[in-house]
């Protein structure tokens, strides 16, 4: 779903959520004649009060008269109920563009945005790791679980997560996206794979939802980018799309996240200065680095 589809929905489904309200009010009127007689005698009060007849504090007085029925009924929310979004009150608008919530909505709509289930850091079981591995990966595990809870708030948002094959860095990526959702963010875990097909439909397309290629990737709160350094390096498009998405992301303070089995050399020389920059800035990121072995190759020869 692009933009304009979610923006469509939403405001379809607040206009459907209103004549709901509307048939509700005129069944309420009909088979309830204490809620019929309440309101009848307000509307009377106001028009009289518009011309000058009557005086403020009756209509008041019958308002709240009505608004007791209303209460005890638990009419409320079927009389006037509220916009899914307290933000552009489901106009899918604010003055900076698309609200939040048509964001969301087209990002989590989209069947490649989340291309691995979502984990709890619960569910880690440290008993894999040897006694070394195994401090550094609850030293890592707690980290990310506080950025992840802290969110925007988080002083160094984006993660690296680097090191050798089978050391569970996209299992920590899943627990982060799975924490990241929890607490309200959306989130686009992908394959670099996937991310490089994104960048070439978008490199390639001239047609007018061209835009809609990489806007999750650029909106989403929380992106994620698995197994950096498996996808193929094009020319003019790997690693200047890649600079391109990651360094927009940091410049409106957004998390990002990496896993990778290159190390921190290695990304810079296969993707440049600039992205290893932006990457591995301390200021910014936080890098864990697995340098044990592959835990399933210590399930199966412990």
């Amino acid at each position: 779903m692009d933009y304009k589809s979610a923006v469509n929905f939403i405001v379809n489904r607040r206009r459907d959520d209103l004549a709901a309200a509307s048939a509700f009010f005129k069944r309420a009127l009909a088979r309830d004649p204490e809620f019929r007689v309440a309101e009848l005698a307000l509307r009377h009060a106001e028009l009289e009060f518009a011309r000058g007849n009557v005086a403020e504090a009756e209509v008041t007085e019958l308002r709240r008269v009505r608004d007791e029925i209303v209460k005890k009924r638990g009419y409320g929310d079927k009389l006037n109920p509220p916009p899914h979004c307290p933000i552009c009150g489901d106009t899918g608008k604010t003055r900076d563009g698309f609200c939040r919530c048509v964001k969301k909505l087209a990002i989590e709509s989209r069947s490649d945005s989340v291309e691995f289930p979502l984990r709890s850091f619960d569910e880690i079981d440290y008993s894999l790791f040897l006694p070394g591995a195994k401090s550094f990966v609850e030293k890592t595990a707690a980290n990310l679980k506080a950025i992840a809870d802290k969110g925007a708030d988080a002083k160094r948002k984006n993660v690296n997560l680097i090191g050798g094959s089978g050391t569970g860095k996209t299992f920590l990526a899943s627990c982060f996206a799975g924490e990241s959702e929890a607490v309200g963010r959306t989130v686009v875990f992908i394959t670099a794979f996937t991310f490089l097909n994104l960048a070439l439909s978008y490199h390639t397309s001239f047609d007018r939802g061209r835009a809609d290629t990489l806007a999750p990737l650029l909106d989403c709160d929380v992106l994620i980018i698995d197994d950096l350094g498996t996808e193929s390096m094009l020319k003019n498009v790997t690693a200047e799309y890649l600079y391109l998405v990651v360094n927009q992301r940091q410049l409106r303070g957004l998390t990002t996240v990496i896993t990778s089995n290159l190390s921190i050399d290695g990304i810079a020389v296969r993707y440049g200065e600039r992205i290893a920059s932006r990457l591995f800035d301390r200021r910014l990121c936080y890098t864990a680095e697995f340098d044990f072995a592959d835990i399933r190759k210590i399930k199966i020869d412990g």
